[in-house]
């Protein structure tokens, strides 16, 4: 007699397992929708990092700020100086008008406290409407500095005079700071 032999399968010898098959169908699916997501990913516009605001330009400094018969006077760049012959001044420009305060000194001055006297050394001078006033009060040196040619490029001080009387007007010229500090 012949011995039965029952195969017993649930596929065809010539294809794959159901479990294989069932993987490699979905593994492909898989695989492709993993490869479009990377994809996507790596397209996906980049958030631009928030730009950082320009920073406003500091304002500059007051290099002068000074009451003239009480009323408030300041300014940013209005100094200027020179040296010539070896004196020394020291230049601050009032408005547009070119009126301007000048100080003079016959040799560079160290930090410390001054008389300012009419013809002295230092003196002040206010020129308006080209006329010249002529101080006499006091003068304090914070700090004080020279550039490559010698003319004075930082001063800190603070002041207050009154001017001579010319064709009787004078000048009280009180609570002032000069603080210039240029390169």
């Amino acid at each position: 007699m012949k011995k039965m032999v029952l195969k017993h399968s649930l596929y065809n010898q010539n294809e794959t397992k159901p479990v294989t098959r069932f993987l490699m169908r979905n593994s492909k699916t898989f695989a492709t929708i993993f490869i479009l997501g990377l994809l996507l990913l790596a397209c996906k516009k980049k958030e631009e990092a928030a730009a950082s605001p320009t920073p406003s330009p500091a304002p500059a400094k007051v290099q002068l700020k000074v009451k003239i018969n009480g009323a408030d006077y300041s300014c940013n760049t209005c100094f200027s100086s020179y040296l010539s012959g070896g004196l020394y001044g020291v230049n601050f420009a009032i408005g547009n008008s070119g009126d301007r305060f000048v100080f003079n000194f016959n040799a560079l001055p160290a930090v410390g406290n001054y008389s300012l006297i009419k013809f002295g050394d230092p003196s002040f001078n206010y020129q308006k409407n080209n006329t010249y006033y002529r101080g006499r009060g006091s003068l304090s040196i914070t700090a004080i500095d020279t550039s490559s040619n010698g003319s004075i490029n930082k001063l800190a001080a603070s002041f207050s005079c009154t001017t001579d009387t010319t064709g009787q007007e004078f000048f009280q010229i009180t609570e002032g700071q000069i603080n210039v500090n240029t390169p």
